[in-house]
């Protein structure tokens, strides 16, 4: 059955706001969210998006969505959505167990979702910290708390953000290297190399 359509204009979109929490902590975290219907990718992206991927030449090369067409954001976010039946799927890492939903909205009608993630296992708790030694990306301080989001959402612990060149010219800078390099929160890090 379709959505109600008066006559000349579209059904009305709703405001969908989604909750993920983590099951140890009861508290937002962040999270890898993939939002399709029938299998496309929802067109528009939500403002808690986070969105830090710059190119060579420091303008913002517009990476919000990431090939499999998912975005990260910090727990929770909110986007206007037409009518219809949307699959959402989230991730943490590897040691979150994934989870999959059927979300229907409805004309005009708001829709909240709270989601809570299950860790099945916790290797820093044994002592195994997890580690992305090669991550080129340009880095300044106002990019650290934007890119520590990516790094929880993804559950590495270690983030080492790396610059690159060649013959005639250096890509990804990084503002100071060493400890003066160093930004971390919690279990987490980002580094420079």
């Amino acid at each position: 059955m379709g959505s109600p359509v008066v006559q000349g204009q579209p059904a009305r979109s709703a405001l969908l706001t989604v909750t993920v929490l983590d099951a140890a902590t009861h508290q937002p975290t962040p999270v890898r969210v993939c939002l399709t219907r029938t299998g496309k990718p929802v067109v528009t992206l939500s403002i808690e998006a986070v969105t830090v991927m710059y190119g060579l030449w420091d303008h913002e090369d517009g990476y919000a969505f990431q090939p499999d067409s998912s975005f990260y954001v910090a727990g929770q976010f909110t986007v206007t959505m037409p009518p219809g039946t949307y699959q959402l799927r989230l991730f943490k890492g590897h040691e979150f167990l994934q989870q999959q939903a059927e979300i229907i909205v409805r004309p005009g009608q708001p829709l909240k979702r709270t989601y809570v993630l299950q860790r099945w296992t916790h290797m820093a708790a044994k002592g195994w910290y997890s580690t992305d030694g090669h991550i080129h990306i340009r880095r300044s301080p106002r990019e650290n708390p934007l890119i520590m989001i990516w790094l929880q959402a993804e559950d590495v612990n270690v983030g080492a953000l790396l610059r690159m060149g060649n013959f005639w010219e250096t890509y990804y800078p990084q503002y100071a290297y060493g400890g003066a390099g160093l930004y971390g929160q919690g279990n987490y890090l980002l580094t420079t190399g």
